[in-house]
């Protein structure tokens, strides 16, 4: 069930992410220069039947679904009573996951080459090689006068990249800031704009800067992580920390499993109100919160965007509501039996799992809330402890589910 929700959240985040990153670049910076990223002339079709539905009225029908005060409006009360539940077998359980995962050399380098020293690309007066970044104003012309699309200004370009035709990006490699070059190249044959496929043109550009990612050394390591007095035990520690998330993602993996296992063996019936609340909770403690901090707008947008009602959001959300409620009424069960109680220790314990102190987790939760929370983590940890796992491929884990 929490599968549907993550689905849910995806496609959500998915399109989230294409309005606020605007899923394309400019015609100035791509109609002339880049095959790689051809697809102006199809978000200048899609523009335009963007403006019909607007002339029409069209969009008008889907714009507006849901009013930000709707969801200002919804109150996140806890009942009483979240419902029954009559412990199945929860001792022993079976549970097939897939094989813990053993961080690499490759994990490691990819993620400081690619996470890391990018923030530290700095302007050098070395000539251009393929991986630098150089900042270019060009102008593309063709017999002599410029064509559409082919001229820009103040354009970052990653030498190597592939994002302009062939020869451009090679035709930089060893020249240095300031320079001026001219470069002769051909469209391909096959370029989606027909008035340049397979024409020659020319290409006058200017390097305003080059810059490149630096090599890691125990300087930079120093002034990455104060931690770290060397690049090879700045490279221990981002071992430890990658593997550290990986065994704690697997850890929440089994967990849930455990626990969804037992909600299957178990008779549990979640109150209305219980499911009304999880949902009510999701929404404005989970959706509304994540959707500000990541794109800039709220839950009302997003699903007025997707033409999705409030109503319709709830409803997608019942099953997993109702799932979660169920694993809470499991999980107070087997507290009582096992006797987990929730103290100081437990409260301090299980903010450390978030890298965090109580008392931020208490900014965030209040203290019933909490409590309930890591209720349910020593639930699920005892299940796991006591649990027969069998580890397998993600192909065999599939199955199994």
């Amino acid at each position: 069930m929490k599968k549907k929700k993550l689905t849910w959240m995806a496609a959500l985040c998915l399109a989230a992410a294409c309005t606020a990153a605007g899923c394309g670049s400019t015609a100035s910076e791509t109609t002339g220069a880049s095959e790689a990223e051809s697809g102006t002339e199809a978000e200048a079709s899609e523009e335009t039947e963007e403006t019909s539905r607007e002339e029409t009225g069209e969009e008008t029908t889907q714009a507006g679904t849901v009013d930000p005060s709707e969801i200002e409006a919804i109150e996140v009360l806890r009942p009483d009573s979240l419902g029954t539940a009559k412990l199945g077998k929860y001792e022993g359980v079976a549970i097939t996951a897939p094989e813990p995962y053993t961080v690499t050399e490759a994990d490691v380098d990819s993620y400081i080459q690619y996470y890391v020293l990018p923030s530290y690309i700095a302007s050098v007066d070395d000539a251009a090689q393929l991986g630098d970044t150089v900042n270019i104003d060009y102008v593309g012309t063709k017999d002599g006068v410029a064509f559409d699309g082919g001229s820009a200004e103040g354009t970052d370009l990653e030498l190597g990249s592939g994002r302009f035709i062939d020869g451009f990006e090679d035709g930089l490699v060893g020249h240095k800031k300031g320079e001026e070059v001219s470069l002769d190249l051909t469209f391909p044959e096959d370029y989606f704009n027909e008035d340049l496929a397979g024409a020659e043109v020319v290409f006058d550009v200017t390097i305003n800067d080059v810059k490149r990612v630096p090599e890691l050394t125990d300087g930079l390591a120093a002034e990455i992580d104060p931690n770290s007095t060397t690049a090879e035990e700045y490279v221990e520690n981002v071992r430890a920390m990658l593997q550290e998330n990986e065994d704690f993602t697997e850890h929440q993996n089994l967990s849930y499993l455990a626990i969804s296992a037992v909600v299957e063996d178990s008779e549990v019936e979640p109150s209305e109100e219980a499911v009304e609340w999880k949902i009510s909770d999701l929404i404005v403690n989970y959706y509304e919160p994540m959707l500000n901090q990541s794109y800039g707008f709220g839950l009302a947008e997003m699903l007025s965007m997707q033409a999705v009602t409030l109503e319709e959001f709830r409803d997608q959300l019942r099953e997993a509501a109702t799932q979660e409620v169920s694993q809470l009424l499991v999980a107070d069960e087997i507290a009582k039996e096992q006797n987990l109680t929730v103290g100081e220790q437990e409260l301090e314990d299980f903010a450390a799992r978030y890298h965090m102190t109580l008392q931020d987790m208490l900014t965030n939760y209040s203290q019933e809330e909490l409590d309930a929370l890591v209720k349910e983590q020593l639930a699920m940890d005892y299940i796991v402890e006591h649990a027969e796992i069998t580890y397998a491929d993600e192909e065999e884990t599939a199955e199994a589910e």
